[in-house]
């Protein structure tokens, strides 16, 4: 009598994870060529990194309560907290990866473009918006995921805009007397001249 395991459903992070780390797999082992970028290849290895060490930790640790947060200039583990923290060139271009790959990484379009359908999919899923909606934590990780392969967020991902306070109306500025420059007004007397020009005459 054979017994077989339950089956446990798989988390949507794992989903996650496992594109962005088959992308990073295929982006680290490319050989180096004349048309690739090194600073471009290097920066997005940099983000896939910095996305999948996010997804990992919001997976760990529950979401918990925004607190805020210590002054770092006064708060000796803050100063240290944020040494820590690797300095990212994080890119705040929408679709910035898919308007520079076919130009500087023409070798990973085909990757590249594989990834951000697979994303799409996963992101239209009713799970993963469910779960968005839930936690915080992977809205704001999910975001500039989006932002970076040109996905179009969905309705659970994207911020309200912000309510701007309508201006108080500024008062009227006095209208200064226009300056015409030098004029003989106050002065016909001294100087003999009639006070009214002469009108010319016609012929």
């Amino acid at each position: 009598m054979s017994s077989t395991a339950p089956s446990h459903p798989t988390h949507p992070i794992a989903h996650f994870l496992r594109i962005l780390r088959d992308l990073a797999i295929t982006v680290t082992r490319q050989p180096p060529s004349r048309t690739l970028s090194e600073h471009l290849l290097e920066t997005l290895i940099w983000h896939l990194e910095y996305f999948i060490c996010r997804l990992v930790r919001a997976a760990i640790a529950p979401d918990r309560a925004m607190k805020p947060r210590p002054n770092p200039t006064t708060t000796t583990n803050a100063r240290r907290r944020v040494a820590d923290r690797p300095p990212g060139p994080m890119m705040r271009c929408t679709a910035w990866l898919v308007h520079l790959a076919p130009i500087y990484l023409p070798e990973l379009v085909t990757e590249i473009e594989a990834a951000r359908t697979e994303l799409a999919i996963l992101l239209s899923d009713g799970t993963v918006q469910t779960l968005a909606t839930e936690t915080p934590k992977i809205g704001r990780i999910l975001r500039p995921l989006c932002r970076m392969f040109g996905i179009e967020p969905p309705a659970c991902l994207r911020l309200p805009l912000p309510i701007r306070k309508p201006r108080p109306p500024k008062p009227p500025k006095p209208r200064q007397p226009r300056d015409y420059g030098f004029t003989l007004i106050g002065c016909w007397d001294a100087l003999g001249l009639p006070a009214t020009p002469t009108p010319k005459k016609t012929r």
